[in-house]
């Protein structure tokens, strides 16, 4: 991301902020562990975003379905993964 590669080449002296998502920092930070103490990561979140899934009436699926495959991924840990490894909440 290049937002992120500003911050990380700028001068030491220069003040330089960059928006990204906390799921590619984390990302970010476990393939580069080095480089968390050059920056300074704010707890603040700027958005919040709720998903939702959309069907098409007589569709090819129905909601019972959509939300029968959500709950087994969800019991067998699926999502739980995810939420770690991208540090998502």
């Amino acid at each position: 991301m290049g937002s992120l590669r500003a911050v990380l080449l700028s001068e030491p002296d220069q003040k330089v902020v960059a928006v990204l998502p906390r799921a590619y920092v984390h990302h970010f930070l476990r393939e580069n562990p080095s480089k968390r103490e050059l920056l300074l990561i704010s707890e603040r979140l700027d958005q919040r975003y709720r998903h939702q899934i959309l069907i098409r009436e007589e569709g090819p699926v129905t909601v019972e379905q959509v939300n029968g495959w959500l709950d087994t991924l969800e019991s067998q840990g699926f999502f739980e993964t995810l939420r770690e490894e991208y540090g998502l909440e």
